[in-house]
C-alpha cells in the first residue's frame, strides 16, 4: 500500500512520514472534519499520547523475524517510522481545522541526523524507554 500511494523513492516516503509526524496533512473531507479528525497523524490527543508507533514498530520487527518480504525494505520503513515518532514527539501536533505549524528546518535536520543513523538495536531501545508508558519519546532530539 505504501508503494502504491507514495512510490518507491525513499526520500518521498520519508517526507510523507515527516509530514505525518508534524501534523501538517489536512483532510478537508466533511466527515473527517465533523469527527475532529482532519489532521492525518498517529493516534493520540491530549492525555492520550500516540501508541501506534510502538505497535507498528513491533509489527515490523515480527515481520523481520519471520523473514516475510524484503528485509531491507522493512528496515528502511522502521527507520522512517522511528523518525516520524521523533517528529511527532517533538512537535506534539493537535487535531484542528488547519495544519499544525511545520517544525523549523534546523530542528527537522537535527531529528533526521539523530534518528536515521540509529542502528536497529538502538532504535529498539528507544521504544523500550518508559516501557508501559507508551506515547511520546521523552527526548526526541537526543535519543538514548
Amino acid at each position: 500500500m505504501i508503494s502504491s500511494i507514495l512510490g518507491n523513492d525513499w526520500r518521498d516516503i520519508q517526507s510523507a512520514f515527516e509530514d505525518f509526524g508534524q501534523g501538517i496533512l489536512l483532510d478537508s473531507d466533511p466527515r473527517r472534519q465533523s469527527d475532529n479528525d482532519s489532521i492525518h497523524m498517529m493516534d493520540g490527543q491530549d492525555n492520550h499520547p500516540p501508541g501506534g508507533y510502538h505497535r507498528w514498530h513491533a509489527s515490523i520487527r515480527v515481520i523481520q523475524l519471520l523473514q516475510i518480504g524484503d528485509t531491507d525494505w522493512w528496515e528502511k520503513l522502521d527507520r522512517v517510522l522511528g523518525l516520524a515518532w521523533a517528529v511527532q514527539s517533538f512537535a506534539k501536533p493537535r487535531q484542528q481545522d488547519t495544519p499544525n505549524p511545520a517544525i523549523a528546518q534546523a530542528d527537522m535536520q537535527d531529528l533526521r541526523t539523530a534518528w536515521l543513523a540509529l542502528t536497529p538495536d538502538r532504535r529498539d531501545k528507544q521504544y523500550d524507554l518508559g516501557l508501559g508508558n507508551v506515547g511520546y519519546h521523552p527526548s526526541p532530539d537526543q535519543p538514548a
